[in-house]
């Protein structure tokens, strides 16, 4: 370690004029770095102010359907419970490792429908309204709603008019099926990024939307600095004969690690 330190000694004595331009790039750098988490902050900050100011919205998309949105918080699972406890509740409740969590609340309003009915005669003398009721909201079959029941009522025959009497009903099916669509896309005029929920089951609804980006490196990706840029270099190295050399200009450049 001593001949080390006595070999650089040395080299900074042979080439102080280099060892000074290789401190400035270094301190030029860290300057670089601490400007880069500025603005990492800042636009997290950003971010964040646009998803306590927003309310949920309605929206076309590009082909006219609508879709449901609202601005996405940034908060890793330290910051979450603080920010959002709603949404820090139901983070705890997953094992794995979450990167985005979002809730939202549907509800639907179907219109009236008429269904067609038979009524059966049982051996006891009581009867059995059997309804049901099968539409496919969409072509591909991916929206739908399916409904059975059995109705059980008796006459009595001791009034005059027959007056029937009910013996309840009994819901023998009910399945929906209901297809939606939900990611994150960024908002080309304000910037922000959002969440989007769309669905064509009809008279669909969202009355609550929700969510938040929790993975550091997801975060890193949307509002850190990119390994891809193109701008002024300033690069030091070994060069040909193995001496030192300087370049200085513009460069295209791919960072392996960034800081």
């Amino acid at each position: 370690m001593k001949s080390i330190l006595i070999n650089i000694f040395e080299w900074i004595k042979k080439n102080p004029s280099f060892f000074m331009l290789i401190t400035i790039v270094v301190l030029i750098m860290l300057l670089v770095s601490q400007c880069n988490k500025k603005n990492y902050y800042k636009n997290i900050n950003e971010q964040n102010l646009n998803y306590y100011t927003d309310s949920l919205r309605i929206e076309k998309n590009k082909v006219g359907d609508l879709e449901y949105k609202h601005n996405i918080l940034i908060a890793d699972k330290k910051t979450l419970e603080d920010k959002n406890k709603d949404l820090f509740d139901e983070l705890q409740k997953e094992k794995g490792n979450v990167k985005i969590i979002i809730k939202y609340q549907t509800v639907i309003v179907h219109d009236t429908i008429r269904i067609k009915d038979t009524i059966i005669k049982n051996a006891d003398g009581t009867y059995d309204l059997k309804w049901e009721y099968v539409e496919y909201f969409t072509k591909d079959s991916a929206n739908y709603q399916m409904l059975d029941g059995l109705s059980n009522f008796k006459l009595d025959t001791t009034k005059k008019p027959i007056k029937p009497i009910s013996l309840g009903t009994m819901i023998t099916k009910n399945v929906i099926g209901l297809n939606i669509v939900t990611g994150i896309d960024k908002n080309m005029k304000t910037g922000a990024y959002e969440i989007f929920v769309r669905s064509n089951y009809p008279n669909f609804t969202i009355s609550k939307l929700d969510g938040a980006i929790v993975d550091p490196k997801m975060i890193n990706d949307i509002v850190g600095k990119k390994k891809f840029g193109v701008g002024p270099n300033i690069s030091v190295g070994i060069g040909a004969n193995f001496k030192p050399s300087i370049y200085i200009g513009i460069g295209l450049q791919w960072n392996i690690i960034r800081f």
